[in-house]
């Protein structure tokens, strides 16, 4: 026999129709006798015959695939939820495919088309802009989108399941910090016209103190520690230098202490630095990084094990539309102290 066997060659070796045989191997005996079962499963054994998953999708509209969206692939924050996803789905006996997006997509026919096409049951999409339109990509009863990512409190009640956070809370909260140590004059670095930024000058203003901006643009790309450390010697350059940095993010924040230590400027004894995602890395660094924590992990349980629980029994209804928050986290770590001359 050339190839792999089929089931046509399971069901002429059996002596049974290809429908039998069919039925025997997925299970549904129905009228099939327990001798014929017996023969076509023998059969199938003997052959090293594997049904087809696009075969058995088509015949049951389900591919019992979990697909993952996420932008700007290049941040090492996805890793986490990557891998969480992979454990989770793996559970329930699904495959995981990751659908990574760049700023120059066509969000809207990018994301749609695993739907459309019937190539997922679950989408989950992680921080992608669009999911209102969900509803209208799923091309079966047996799909369901998720969103996971950052929501604002006065956003529009999503039309899907959506687990989230706000980076207003997490960039005040750490502003705060910088400030309960004794810092008058922070800066972000990286900033761009958005919640992190709004919320930044926001929290300095209530406290008196002094704000700057180094900024970059939005988007970078992969170069982003490279631009950290570009932004960071500007920042080291002013007339009046900043005793501490708060970044737009860690892989930012990374090229900050790169050109830091490059500079001799000891971190955090002559300024502190602060990042924002908590990426593996951070705690590696030196000194290991402090940051904010962005429960990307939570949010993707919150959503995804409901929407698999749900798959996996008729008897479950898929989760309806709503958001659950989860609260960011400060991680203090060895690039923040006191202002210089100043003991809180």
């Amino acid at each position: 026999m050339a190839g792999p066997a089929t089931l046509k060659d399971v069901a002429a070796a059996a002596g049974v129709s290809v429908s039998t045989a069919s039925r025997v191997l997925r299970g549904d005996l129905g009228l099939v006798g327990a001798e014929t079962a017996a023969r076509v499963r023998e059969v199938a054994a003997e052959l090293d015959y594997h049904p087809s998953a696009a075969a058995q999708a088509l015949v049951r509209g389900r591919t019992r695939t979990v697909g993952v969206t996420y932008q700007y692939p290049h941040l090492g924050h996805y890793s986490p939820m990557l891998s969480l996803a992979a454990d989770i789905v793996r559970e329930y006996g699904y495959r995981l495919l990751h659908y990574p997006l760049h700023l120059s997509t066509d969000l809207d026919a990018e994301i749609a088309s695993p739907l459309r096409e019937r190539r997922v049951d679950i989408l989950v999409l992680a921080g992608v802009v669009g999911a209102d339109h969900a509803h209208e990509w799923i091309a079966s009863e047996y799909q369901q989108v998720v969103s996971i990512g950052v929501a604002a409190a006065d956003d529009p009640a999503p039309s899907i399941p959506s687990a989230c956070w706000s980076d207003a809370e997490g960039i005040r909260m750490a502003a705060d910090y910088l400030i309960s140590l004794g810092h008058r004059h922070l800066l972000h670095l990286g900033a761009a016209d958005t919640i992190k930024t709004a919320t930044f000058q926001r929290a300095v203003d209530a406290a008196g103190v002094r704000a700057s901006w180094v900024e970059t643009e939005f988007g970078l790309g992969s170069g982003l520690m490279a631009e950290g450390a570009r932004l960071m010697r500007q920042a080291l350059a002013l007339p009046d230098r900043p005793t501490a940095v708060l970044a737009r993010n860690d892989e930012i924040a990374i090229g900050a202490l790169h050109a830091a230590a490059e500079d001799g400027i000891r971190v955090p004894d002559d300024i502190s630095i602060m990042g924002y995602y908590d990426v593996p890395v951070s705690e590696f660094t030196a000194p290991s990084l402090s940051t904010v924590s962005a429960p990307f992990c939570d949010c993707l349980e919150a959503v995804l094990r409901p929407a698999l629980q749900a798959a996996c029994d008729e008897d479950e209804e898929y989760p309806g539309a709503g958001r659950v928050w989860f609260p960011t986290r400060l991680v203090i770590r060895k690039s923040t102290g006191p202002a210089p001359e100043h003991t809180p």
